[in-house]
């Protein structure tokens, strides 16, 4: 049994658009099984506006990154 994993998703399924914004979502893996679950945010994230890192998924520059971290 492996222990449950998290972490942030940026575009997924990459699936391009024209105005460059995602959706944010979690996958959670437990026993190397992934689901991916959409977290509910204001706006939606550009490309340049996404950094990924565990603590601050979304970069400063996006108007609503204190909500969505």
């Amino acid at each position: 049994m492996f222990l449950p994993t998290y972490e942030s998703v940026h575009n997924w399924r990459r699936e391009p658009n024209k105005k460059k914004r995602y959706k944010v979502h979690i996958r959670i893996t437990i026993d190397r099984d992934s689901r991916y679950h959409e977290i509910t945010v204001p706006m939606k994230v550009h490309d340049d506006e996404w950094s990924g890192k565990h603590s601050a998924w979304v970069k400063p520059a996006h108007p609503y990154a204190f909500d969505i971290n």
